[in-house]
Parts: C-alpha cells; structure tokens; sequence
C-alpha cells in the first residue's frame, strides 16, 4: 500500500434484515381452470355457431341498409342533378337576359354620352354668343347713356329757347303797350 493510492474494499454485513409480515387478500383465491368435457365443448361450438349465426344475420340486415341508402343515395343524387339541370338552364335565361340588359345599357350610355358632348359643344357656342351679347349689351348701354346726354341738353336748350322766346314776348308785349304814367308820392318831412 503507497501512499496517495485508491483502495477498493468490498465488505459484507450480517444480519440487520426485517422480518415480513403475511399478506392478508381482499378478494377470495381463483378457482384454477378446470378441463371441460366434450360435452361442454360441444355446447360451446353451438352457441358460437349460434353467435356466427346471429352475426352473419346482423351483417346481412347491415349489408341490406347500406345497399338500400346507397339506392337511397342513387336517386337523391339523380334528383339533384335533375334540379342542377334546371337551376342550370334558368339561370343560362337569366344570364342571357342580363346580357341583353347590359347591351341595352351600353347602348343608352353611349347615347347619353353623345348627347352630353352635344349639349357641351352647344353650351361652348351659347356662351360665346351670350359674351357678344353681354359685349353688344355693354356698346348699347354707352350709346344710350349718351343719347340720355344729347336729349337731357336738347332738354335744357329747349328751356333756355322758351326763356328766350318768353323773354322776347314780353319785350315786344312792352313795347306795344303804351306805357302807364308813373304816380310819384310825395313824402313830407318833419324838422
């Protein structure tokens, strides 16, 4: 033995274990299996050829519900397909008629259209002529306020004229007319 190397003991105990108690079942001890008798095993290939029986009765009834949903099936299914022929063919009218509609239609927009651009060009024209108009408007408008002018001095030439004229009358009225002696007052005055 160096020093500083690894020992490797295997040691044995003795004594130190338990004793164990008897374990007490809850449930009563199985009966071992028993050899049948044949006459036992003919009773059994009986009821199993009964149970074969009573199954291969069930699998024929089950056979026959699924052939008679499968019949069942068959005739919904021709059925559907009937009405898919129908609603196939009513709605071939209907999308014939919308196409005829929708044709309509274009047709009545392009119209619409075209009296639009109608209506536009004569909109352009309506207002040029309404500029020259509103152009000739605004010349008679100068004219007249000039003619309003003249007649306004025409008015007042006139006026003067009468005035003239009435003036001349009563000169010629006073020369015609003899002419009335003047009365003098004499007025005294007091000292």
């Amino acid at each position: 033995i160096q020093k500083e190397r690894t020992l490797h003991l295997v040691l044995m105990l003795r004594g130190g274990g338990k004793k164990r108690k008897k374990k007490q079942y809850t449930t009563p001890k199985k009966n071992k299996h028993k050899k049948k008798k044949v006459k036992d095993l003919l009773e059994v290939l009986k009821q199993k050829e009964r149970k074969l029986a009573e199954g291969e009765k069930a699998a024929l009834k089950r056979q026959l519900d699924l052939d008679m949903r499968e019949r069942d099936l068959e005739l919904i299914k021709e059925r559907v397909d009937e009405e898919m022929g129908r609603l196939e063919a009513g709605t071939q009218k209907v999308v014939v008629e919308l196409q005829n509609v929708i044709s309509e239609l274009r047709s009545e927009n392009k119209r619409l259209k075209e009296s639009f651009r109608n209506l536009s060009r004569s909109h352009g024209e309506l207002k040029v002529e309404c500029e020259g108009v509103n152009s000739l408007n605004a010349r008679l408008e100068k004219q007249l306020n000039s003619a309003n002018g003249r007649v306004k001095n025409l008015i007042k030439l006139s006026e003067v004229k009468r005035e003239i004229n009435s003036a001349a009358d009563e000169k010629e009225n006073k020369e015609n007319k003899p002419e009335k002696p003047k009365v003098v007052k004499k007025t005294t005055v007091e000292h």
